[in-house]
C-alpha cells in the first residue's frame, strides 16, 4: 500500500511540475505578446504622427495622397494585428486561469496523498 501511495505521490509531484512549467510558458508568452502589442501601438501612433506631419509640409498633393493611403493601409493592418494579439492574450489569460486551478487541485491531491503516506 505504501509503495502505491508513494507512486501516486510521485505522479502528483510530476503533474504539478508539468503544470507549473506550462504556466510559466504561458506567462512568458503573454509577456512577449504584451511587448509586441506595445511596439505595434507605438508604431501606429508614430504612423499617425507622420501622417499629420506630411499634411503640414509642402509635398505635392498626389504624393501626399499616396503616402496617406499607404499609411492608412499599414495602420489598418497593424490595428488588426493588435486586435488579434489582444484576443490571443485573453485566451492565454483564460488558459493560465485554468492551469492555476489545476495546479491548486494537484497541490490539494498531493497534500492528501502525502498525508496518507505519512500515516
Amino acid at each position: 500500500m505504501k509503495s502505491n501511495a508513494e507512486s501516486v505521490l510521485e505522479e502528483s509531484k510530476q503533474n504539478l511540475t508539468e503544470k507549473t512549467n506550462e504556466l510559466k510558458a504561458q506567462e512568458k508568452l503573454i509577456e512577449d505578446m504584451s511587448l509586441k502589442i506595445q511596439y505595434l501601438e507605438s508604431a501606429i501612433s508614430d504612423m499617425k504622427n507622420m501622417k499629420k506631419t506630411h499634411r503640414q509640409t509642402d509635398i505635392s498633393l498626389v504624393d501626399l495622397q499616396r503616402k496617406i493611403s499607404s499609411d492608412d493601409e499599414r495602420i489598418a493592418v497593424l490595428e488588426d494585428e493588435v486586435r488579434h494579439l489582444w484576443d490571443a492574450k485573453r485566451k492565454n489569460n483564460f488558459d493560465i486561469h485554468l492551469l492555476k486551478a489545476k495546479v491548486e487541485e494537484a497541490e490539494e491531491k498531493l497534500e492528501e496523498v502525502t498525508s496518507q503516506v505519512e500515516k
